[in-house]
């Protein structure tokens, strides 16, 4: 009946040692053994204990054994642990019986296998007890019958078996319709793992609908130190669990809501992710076991699988699941802003940051010059993606321990105590209401050492803020008031806790948290300087368009009554210039050119009409374009570098007609030398334009060779153009205003 006529000498051969060992009935033995693990079926423990009986006598008398594949059997001499076989099953009447068969089979004392009837509509019932009739009374004893009177799901029923175990158990969870393979020894090979000191365990498993193996894969080490199992997705996100063991004390961490859904209801499809995940994270990176061995028939043919009748269920619950990792840990962005650098002692002090349990951080910088616009779009970072905003000056430090403090409060808004960097002085950035509402810096002997203290206000330098006061008070959270008298400027920071302060929100300070303002000196809290106050009044904030203290702005703002329709502003880089002309210009609709793709995220948050692209005069043009990653707006295709890129350039001619922008009657053009050349793609605007505001830049070593003035100035009167003003002038360059002749 067996045709491979190898394997069958091979049989042959070992028939004959067994014969003059055992006999004849021993032979019968081993060809039941053999056909049973070549047909599938599961060889009953009464045969395996007689065969593997036989084996070893032959293995005794020869000093070796004879096998195939097929014949490989597991011996184990080590003590047995108790293992818990759970199993819950929802009409499976059809694979019961060789489920049972496939637990029965093993060649092991210590188990208990517990069935869980999850409100069964079929024969599923019978079908049990018509099997365990047929097993031995000693075996019938390991199994244990829970009928459900409603349907709660697999992982619910799963949980509350867990629960009810003791902690030196070994859990094993094997689904109602798959089987164990045809090996008696599994469990015993599963024992010798946990005597190695293995807690947690996934295994390899055969696709009855495709045929082929699934093998479990290893998590990378990194994953595993970190617990970061949700993010690192295999081809089924999870890897191949079949067969999932785990020791049950790891379960003594780990509440319900692990196991349910925003809506605090149990997984049910899909819900098996929720227990791997919980329960791996639970576990000693050291003691987790990928397992190779192909255990168990995965019974993918049942046509009640999840994935065939509840799949988007499944799939919103995977992904509800997987973004659990994220969901249970508050996240903190911490950011500085800044024009230039960062002092070293400020990132050490990130550097050596505590986290609590509970909590992740992402660092950033914001690079730019305006720095309300610069922390707007922290605070839109914040509102989209974060619960805390952890908001550190470029030049502040502090001790390891301050954001615990911080959280420690749990507080709207709480911020550190550190003093301005003024020789001679003792002002700290913590502000109290005074009498015509305003803001006074509070005086350090006020609050020295009196741990949690009320405020008014606070700089932004050491603050910590919940993400829900951004969203509350809404864009844009920073507004820098200026004023001619500095007495009636308002900075960004006292400018949101106004906001803060109206919106129902409270303010603290920590006096034990003390900050270090870096410089050419530090300047730290010290009760031997003199204080001093200033004092602010917020009456001051109007609607009015406030004089800016920036000259070049100063400038512009004589100039308010020009009323453009549309504004280009070209070399718009972080939109400094943008949001300064707006105080001025606020009716206006503008459009930003930009070489850099580094803004156009910013841009597409603004709702602004943009085009990202070399600019140049001519289209398709090649440019040797230098990106300054220490400074952005420094880049540019004039400027001398090793590290240039070949961009292709196009004209704002072009980019007008094929986008369709609105024709401009004012530009701005600031692109680090390459001014000229961008006047010479804009002829075909021109004659629409009344005003140009260019920068001009000086040769020297840092350039290529520059247009010169005189170059700018021929070509602006070709085309009806004059100088009306040269303003904000420097070593560095020229800002020049044209406008059209009449």
């Amino acid at each position: 009946a067996y045709n491979d006529d190898y394997l069958h000498q091979q049989k042959q051969n070992y028939c004959d040692i067994v014969k003059d060992v055992a006999g004849w009935d021993s032979v019968a033995l081993q060809w039941k053994q053999f056909f049973y693990k070549e047909l599938g079926y599961h060889l009953p423990l009464n045969d395996f204990v007689n065969v593997s009986r036989v084996n070893t006598k032959v293995s005794k008398i020869w000093n070796k054994r004879y096998h195939n594949s097929v014949e490989l059997n597991y011996y184990s001499s080590s003590k047995q642990n108790k293992i818990v076989v759970i199993s819950p099953f929802y009409n499976s009447e059809d694979y019961l019986k060789e489920h049972i068969l496939s637990v029965s089979s093993q060649d092991y004392e210590n188990y208990e296998h517990i069935l869980i009837n999850d409100c069964s509509t079929d024969n599923s019932v019978q079908v049990i007890i018509d099997v365990l009739e047929q097993l031995p009374n000693e075996i019938q004893k390991k199994y244990k019958l829970i009928n459900n009177g409603e349907n709660i799901g697999a992982v619910h029923n799963q949980v509350d078996v867990i629960r009810s175990l003791s902690n030196d158990a070994y859990v094993m969870l094997l689904d109602g319709d798959d089987f164990l393979m045809n090996d008696n020894s599994i469990f015993k090979m599963y024992n010798d793992l946990y005597n190695q000191g293995f807690e947690f365990t996934y295994g390899s498993c055969w696709s009855m609908a495709d045929n082929i193996p699934l093998i479990a894969q290893d998590y990378p080490t990194a994953v595993k130190d970190n617990k970061s199992y949700r993010s690192h997705h295999f081809n089924w996100i999870i890897p191949y669990t079949h067969l999932r063991s785990f020791k049950s004390s790891l379960f003594d961490n780990i509440d319900d809501s692990s196991f349910k859904d925003p809506d605090n209801n149990w997984y049910k499809a899909g819900g098996d992710g929720s227990l791997f995940y919980a329960v791996i994270e639970q576990a000693d990176s050291s003691k987790i076991k990928a397992v190779k061995d192909i255990v168990v028939k995965y019974n993918d043919i049942n046509p009640l699988n999840d994935y065939k009748i509840n799949a988007e269920e499944q799939n919103i619950n995977a992904r509800n699941i997987i973004q659990m990792e994220q969901q249970s840990k508050k996240k903190i962005l911490i950011a500085i802003p800044t024009a230039r650098y960062i002092e070293p002692e400020t990132f050490k002090s990130v550097y050596d940051l505590e986290i609590p349990d509970g909590y992740e951080t992402v660092f950033q910088y914001f690079y730019g010059y305006q720095v309300d616009q610069i922390r707007n779009l922290i605070a839109d970072w914040t509102i989209n993606g974060y619960d805390y905003l952890f908001s550190i000056d470029s030049d502040i430090s502090f001790e390891s321990d301050t954001l615990m403090k911080m959280l420690n409060h749990n507080v709207d808004i709480i911020s550190g105590l550190y003093i301005q960097r003024i020789p001679g002085t003792h002002q700290i950035e913590i502000y109290k209401h005074n009498e015509r509402g305003g803001y006074t810096n509070i005086r350090y002997e006020e609050i020295k050492d009196k741990g949690l203290v009320k405020i008014a206000g606070c700089g932004m330098g050491c603050t910590l803020i919940k993400a829900e006061v951004m969203k509350e008070i809404e864009y844009p959270q920073f507004v820098y008031h200026s004023a001619i008298d500095h007495a009636h400027t308002i900075s960004e920071d006292i400018d949101f806790c106004r906001k803060v302060n109206e919106k129902g929100f409270q303010i603290y300070t920590d006096t034990s948290i003390k900050c270090t303002h870096r410089g050419s000196s530090d300047y730290v809290i010290d009760d031997t300087i003199p204080a001093m106050t200033t004092e602010i009044d917020l009456p001051s904030i109007t609607n009015e368009v406030l004089i800016p203290k920036n000259e070049y702005f100063k400038y512009l703002f004589s100039q308010k009554n020009i009323n453009p329709s549309t504004i280009y502003d070209i070399g718009s880089g972080p939109l400094d210039w943008a949001t300064e002309a707006t105080q001025i210009w606020p009716n206006s609709t503008y459009v930003v050119f930009e070489a850099l793709s580094d803004f156009e995220e910013l841009y597409k948050t603004k709702n602004l009409l943009f085009h990202i692209g070399a600019l140049s005069n001519e289209t398709g043009r090649p440019v040797e374009f230098t990106k300054n990653n220490e400074n952005l707006q420094d880049s540019g295709y004039y400027n001398v570098s090793t590290n240039s890129e070949f961009y292709t350039s196009v004209t704002i001619d072009a980019v007008t007609r094929l986008k369709q922008f609105p024709i401009p009657d004012v530009l701005k053009i600031n692109t680090c030398g390459s001014e000229l050349d961008i006047l010479k793609g804009t002829v075909d605007l021109l004659p629409s334009v009344t005003s140009i505001f260019l920068t001009s830049y000086y040769q020297d070593d840092n350039f290529y060779t520059l247009p010169n003035a005189q170059e700018i100035f021929e070509f602006m009167k070709l085309y009806n153009f004059k100088l009306l003003e040269e303003f904000d002038k420097n070593s560095s360059y020229t800002n020049y205003h044209f406008v059209k002749i009449s």
